[in-house]
């Protein structure tokens, strides 16, 4: 079975990014949020969009989510705090 490859559709525009995500809900398109105006779909949701939501996404940067990426671990608390007095201290 083939990954399903996700694309990011990022809005300048504020309006138009509550828009597409209201006509997503409607037209019941399965989407999460990732960060600041910010939609990511699947590639095939993107391809098969309706009319509404085709014309709002066309106001969107769209950019391919990369696979695999993993993000390093936070930090923990402590190991932050350690962090944050060090670089005080090079002053």
């Amino acid at each position: 079975m083939r990954a399903k490859r996700e694309v990011a559709l990022r809005f300048r525009d504020k309006a138009a990014f509550g828009q597409f995500c209201i006509a997503l809900s409607e037209d019941d398109v399965p989407f999460r949020l990732a960060g600041f105006k910010t939609v990511v779909l699947t590639e095939r949701d993107l391809r098969r969009l309706e009319e509404r939501p085709r014309n709002l996404a066309s106001a969107a940067e769209v950019s391919p989510l990369a696979r695999g990426e993993k993000r390093p671990p936070l930090r923990s608390p402590k190991e932050t705090e350690e962090l944050l007095w060090r670089l005080a201290n090079r002053r």
